[in-house]
């Protein structure tokens, strides 16, 4: 039953011989090490890749179908992670996203491309990508205030949010669904009319361009007719990161400078990005589910640009009930386990137990790693 979800995911992509293809992953954030969790949406990827090549024959052009993968090196969350580190933003990101492509490398990831958004390729995108939806009459200057967690780098309202007491000594605002801290930021930002889109983006969620279906509610419910996004933050508050055409006092938000690396790589804005996008299928996490499910679409149709075919959503490998993460101190290093289970090894495990519809209830691999 698993392997059978996983192969049908992947394999709707390629019901005919394709020409070519554009298949994504996650960029991931540079403000830790690489671990389990990112090995496994860069082998589900992978395996996707070379199921199309497969498809596509030995007479196909390898330049027109592209794996593409990279790291998200800006926001207050890398800076942050830089200076606990003793080293400048770029010294920082420079040194761990090193440490990505060679644990990709290591595991046979064939990406054709890594998008890094401290590169000037990718920030004269996200400028072009700014100026369009600006042009297109879609971003305004106005005051913002609302619930804003700078661990998730993700704006909440008032029904995403609760107050909880800590050790009975004091309260807390957290997010429901992360249970990370929020804080309430006032600031002049922005502004993206993402309610506007709210209608045409459901139509395209409930067309079948997301996969497995059961991720499918948790997207619809995301959606809101008079929801206005921040896409900047204040330059004194958030300074890593792109500015804002025209306006050094602001910085681009982190989630829509990341979402247009993968533009970069199908080499927008140059005219021949044409030629490979829309992507086929991105693969992800659920954990930002909602910014490839609503964001993102929203994003593009502002752009006047075409969305991608399928969003594939994996769930997530827990480890003593959590999602492997650094703030829970219970991350699993994949060097580890491929001296155990060879890298090849723990390819096979991923694509054999993995289970993209539901997390996994024991971290199997964690227990043959004790043994």
């Amino acid at each position: 039953m698993k392997t059978t979800l996983l192969r049908r995911g992947i394999s709707t992509i390629c019901e005919e011989k394709p020409t070519k293809s554009l298949i994504t992953m996650p960029i991931f954030y540079v403000n830790g090490d690489p671990h389990i969790g990112h090995i496994y949406s860069a082998v589900l990827a992978d395996a996707t890749h070379r199921w199309t090549l497969l498809k596509a024959g030995k007479d196909a052009d390898p330049s027109k179908f592209k794996l593409t993968t990279g790291v998200d090196e800006h926001g207050a969350k890398v800076e942050l992670a830089a200076s606990l580190a003793g080293l400048q933003p770029q010294q920082f990101v420079d040194q761990n996203s090193a440490k990505f492509q060679k644990a990709f490398k290591k595991f046979g990831i064939l990406n054709t491309d890594f998008i890094r958004t401290t590169d000037d390729k990718h920030k004269k995108a996200v400028t072009s990508f700014w100026d369009t939806l600006k042009s297109n009459g879609h971003i305004e200057k106005a005051n913002f205030e609302g619930w804003y967690s700078p661990i998730d780098e993700c704006f909440y309202t008032e029904k995403e949010v609760e107050k909880v007491n800590v050790d009975d000594r004091f309260e807390l605002i957290i997010s429901k669904e992360t249970k990370n801290p929020v804080e309430w930021i006032k600031e002049d930002t922005y502004m993206f009319n993402i309610g506007k889109f709210q209608q045409p983006v459901r139509d395209w969620l409930n067309s079948g361009a997301l996969r497995p279906n059961n991720f499918l509610p948790s997207a619809l419910t995301s959606l809101r007719s008079n929801e206005r996004l921040s896409v900047s933050r204040d330059a004194k508050n958030v300074s890593w990161g792109i500015p804002v055409p025209g306006d050094n006092s602001q910085t681009i938000y982190v989630w829509l400078d990341a979402l247009v690396s993968y533009l970069t790589a199908a080499g927008y804005p140059d005219s021949s990005s044409s030629n490979i996008w829309p992507a086929d299928v991105q693969i992800i996490g659920k954990d930002i589910l909602k910014f490839h499910a609503v964001y993102w679409p929203a994003f593009l149709m502002a752009a006047d640009l075409p969305l991608p075919k399928k969003i594939f959503v994996h769930s997530n490998w827990l480890v003593n009930g959590h999602k492997m993460c650094e703030s829970y101190g219970n991350i699993l290093n994949p060097k580890d386990a491929s001296e155990v289970l060879t890298c090849e090894g723990l390819r096979y495990y991923f694509l054999r137990q993995g289970k993209p519809h539901d997390d996994g209830s024991k971290f199997i691999l964690n227990d043959t790693l004790k043994k």
